[in-house]
């Protein structure tokens, strides 16, 4: 028997703005369950209707490393008409009132949900043959699987199979950003692989890395490797034409059943095919600055603070879209059972070049407030005593909230607070703590808590519940030094700043470095060490001995990372830390790196421990050469039956 995955943003019957969630909802069903075991995963949106919020029951749970925060991910299983859904938890990613928001906020929740998608199947025990991803959301997970999880036992031969539904959405962003957030070596930020007309995007990296990829027609298969259909990538499609087919979507008989059921005649003229959908929406927003000056006098050390005040406010509206005119009718039916059911649908779906947008109306209230402080003080190094200095005291005090006026439930969003600073210029430190506004009930039906709509301060719970928050602290340390034939100077240039780069993933085995390390680049500069400090807390609740008790979770972590080049071409580096809660070793790690100029060499050693594994290879340095002239030899932590 094959093991199948699901993996997508939306799907029936937790969630739907289109078309992909029909298909995720139906296609696992009618799969030959004597022969394949299909599964699905989505995120848990807190906008999922409580009644399926109530099927779903705890899995399992872990802390994985994304954006330089430890993330909580929950994993959640509800069997619906036989076929085992998970479901991704985490509040901070997935609160709110709606699955998408902006895109900016989109690209790292779904960077998080992919990674936590892999790093999840040997947390539940199900280790998919065939991993079946759907649009730009799920665009990472081929290009995860080709670097950091392919060196695991767990994961290899693993296939990848894209769906594009609608090529037009594809998770564009900024290159140097998404690099940050997801973790991924430069090398994958290339023409050739997740770059594209100079910024990152989602759906061309899981073109590129997919074993297959597939389409909802053979029509539009073929009209996505034309300019004019292809939004850009239509090169790549047909680069891809010997792996690419058109698949069209089935017909789910539970739902709508032809022999029984009619569709209404809809009579039109010489242009009865054809139609239009309309999406109409507006917004406005408004910002600006207060900045206040408290003064203790030019002759004092302190001579003044400025506080700076940046508040904004923005509001949305979009009418009924789901409407006749947009293609919406409604089918009533006779079911196999004799039921008499109704079912939605739209006349425009599954056309291939685009969809008809979703039903439903908003009206939402956004609203932030940023802070930053800096110090004036008197700067003690200049002799004539006159001379002055700024110190930031605060780098960013943010606050953040909404109101959907339009929501059946839960209108208000959760109050979200960021704080980061630096002292001395390397202290850094970052905070962030999610609120909510209503109030959770434990009891003996809802034993681990469930939301309600009420608000937490009526229900005694305070004026707003604690969800989660984490506390980070980082160091850095770096140190001069010449290298023969190589110090530096006129032959460097620049800015020696512009030589480093802060990496959180290891570039061999794709491991995560609390609070990262300085990639040393600049040959001027030869060492350099990174200290960190990291606190989690989740606000838990269960059932116990018939009252409500807490069930909280703490993570702490002291880390350590550095880096030293020995010689022009050779690096090596270490990673290991302390975790202060099990007052145990976390995972130790040595590497190194040669240069040879056409290809590099890269040793990675994981000494002992559940992840003991080992890693060296050979590559080329060109981009287009690299799959191409590889040598890879590893002995992987999944060899160990750790799991």
């Amino acid at each position: 028997m094959k093991n199948i995955l699901f993996v997508a943003s939306e799907g029936v019957p937790f969630i739907k703005t289109g078309g992909l969630a029909d298909v995720v909802g139906a296609l696992p069903k009618y799969l030959d369950k004597s022969r394949y075991d299909v599964r699905v995963m989505l995120p848990n949106y807190m906008a999922i209707p409580a009644k399926f919020k109530e099927k779903m029951q705890y899995k399992t749970h872990f802390y994985m490393e994304l954006a330089w925060r430890n993330q909580y991910v929950g994993v959640l299983e509800a069997v619906i008409d036989g076929i085992t859904f998970y479901l991704i938890d985490n509040e901070y990613y997935f609160a709110g009132d709606k699955p998408y928001g902006n895109i900016h906020e989109d690209i790292e929740k779904f960077a998080f949900f992919s990674r936590a998608v892999l790093s999840a199947l040997p947390q539940i025990g199900f280790r998919p043959d065939l991993i079946h991803c759907n649009d730009w959301q799920t665009g990472l997970i081929p290009v995860y699987l080709h670097d950091s999880f392919e060196q695991g036992e767990f994961y290899r031969g693993i296939k990848s199979v894209m769906t594009i539904h609608n090529l037009k959405f594809q998770g564009v962003w900024d290159k140097k950003t998404v690099m940050d957030i997801a973790g991924l070596d430069a090398y994958y930020f290339t023409p050739d692989k997740l770059e594209a007309y100079g910024d990152a995007n989602y759906l061309k990296g899981g073109i590129v890395y997919a074993d297959y990829v597939t389409t909802v027609s053979d029509t539009y298969a073929e009209e996505i490797k034309t300019p004019f259909y292809g939004e850009g990538l239509d090169g790549l499609m047909r680069a891809r034409s010997n792996n690419l087919w058109g698949i069209v979507n089935g017909i789910d008989y539970e739902e709508y059943n032809p022999e029984t059921g009619k569709v209404e005649d809809v009579k039109g003229g010489a242009f009865s095919h054809f139609g239009a959908s309309h999406n109409y929406s507006g917004s406005i927003s408004m910002s600006t600055r207060i900045y206040g000056l408290f003064q203790f006098g030019k002759h004092r050390k302190l001579q003044a603070i400025r506080h700076v005040v940046s508040p904004s406010l923005s509001a949305s509206f979009s009418p009924e879209k789901g409407t006749y005119f947009n293609g919406y009718r409604t089918l009533t039916y006779t079911d196999r059972n004799g039921v008499v059911q109704t079912q939605d649908y739209n006349i425009y779906q599954g056309m291939g070049t685009g969809s008809p947008p979703g039903k439903g109306k908003t009206a939402s209230l956004s609203f932030s407030l940023g802070n930053n402080f800096e110090a004036k003080m008197r700067d003690l190094t200049d002799t004539t005593g006159t001379g002055t200095k700024k110190v930031k005291l605060i780098d960013q005090l943010n606050f953040n909230t909404g109101y959907n006026f339009l929501a059946e439930e839960f209108n208000m969003s959760n109050v979200g607070v960021t704080m980061s600073t630096s002292i001395f210029g390397k202290l850094g430190i970052s905070a962030n703590a999610n609120f909510d506004p209503y109030a959770i009930l434990v009891d003996e039906k809802n034993k681990s808590g469930k939301r309600i709509n009420k608000f937490a301060l009526t229900e005694g719970q305070g004026l707003l519940r604690l969800n989660t928050t984490s506390v980070s602290l980082s160091y850095s340390l770096s140190g001069d030094g010449k290298i023969a034939g190589n110090d530096g100077t006129a032959q460097a240039g620049g800015n020696p700043a512009d030589h480093y780069t802060r990496i959180y993933y290891h570039p061999v085995t794709g491991e995560y470095i609390p609070g990262g390390w300085l990639y040393y680049m600049n040959p001027n500069v030869p060492w350099s060490v990174n200290f960190n400090y990291s606190y989690s807390f989740k606000k838990g609740y269960q059932w116990a001995n018939g009252k409500q008790t807490a069930n909280n979770s703490h993570t702490q972590t002291l880390g350590v990372s550095g880096n030293v080049k020995l010689t022009p071409r050779l690096a090596m580096q270490l990673t290991t830390g302390f975790d202060l809660m099990a007052l145990k070793m976390t995972t130790t790690q040595f590497s190194a790196t040669y240069d040879l100029h056409c290809f590099n060499i890269r040793v990675s050693w994981v000494p002992n421990g559940q992840w003991e594994s080992w890693t060296f290879q050979i590559a080329a340095n060109a981009a287009a050469l690299a799959d191409l002239l590889k040598y890879k030899k590893s002995s992987s932590y999944w060899d160990n039956n750790a799991f």
